[in-house]
């Protein structure tokens, strides 16, 4: 009995040396806490709400098996006897984490909404250059200085790149001629 009394006794003045260690803790606590709410966006709050959906089907899915299996208060069972209070509580707790999911799915889908209010509400076929018998319908992308350098800094490049290919197909025409020519004399010589 001594020994794991001394031990945990050991151990509690260990950890009381650690105690100070808790307080910063806290206090670091709230930062972390604020940093994911920064970084909520619509497709990662789109994203919980899909989580929730599949809560909800699961919930659902639940509820429909335990009535299929629940036993009525009567007496009579639909297929197997079941005890009806121990159910009827499986059932209310499903049906309070459906309600608590679909109150959380309603608050996701306003702060999405809130995120997506800005948004050009144009139809997509506007807002994308698609080009139709020759025609390009919508807008195309908006060019700025640094895309404009960027391109032409591309074709630039393109530019250089197919002097030099240009360049390296001349000079090896120039060698397979001359190896054809060196094949045919070392060929004539030999005959």
């Amino acid at each position: 009995m001594e020994g794991p009394l001394a031990v945990n006794h050991h151990s509690s003045s260990s950890s009381s040396s650690q105690e100070p260690a808790p307080p910063p803790a806290p206090s670091l606590a709230p930062a972390p806490l604020a940093i994911p709410q920064q970084q909520v966006n619509a497709a990662s709050l789109c994203r919980i709400g899909q989580e929730l959906v599949h809560d909800i089907v699961l919930k659902a899915s639940e509820i429909f098996v335990l009535l299929k299996n629940m036993q009525l208060p009567n007496g009579a069972t639909t297929s197997q006897p079941q005890n009806y209070p121990e159910t009827k509580a499986k059932l209310d707790d499903n049906m309070k984490q459906m309600l608590m999911n679909f109150k959380k799915l309603k608050i996701l889908y306003i702060k999405v909404h809130e995120h997506t209010a800005n948004l050009d509400s144009r139809p997509i076929e506007e807002m994308l250059p698609i080009e139709v018998n020759g025609e390009v319908k919508g807008e195309g992308p908006k060019l700025t200085d640094e895309v404009k350098y960027a391109s032409e800094e591309h074709k630039e490049v393109i530019s250089q790149l197919r002097n030099r290919n240009r360049e390296l197909k001349q000079i090896i025409d120039k060698l397979r001629l001359t190896v054809w020519e060196i094949n045919t004399m070392l060929a004539t010589r030999k005959s």
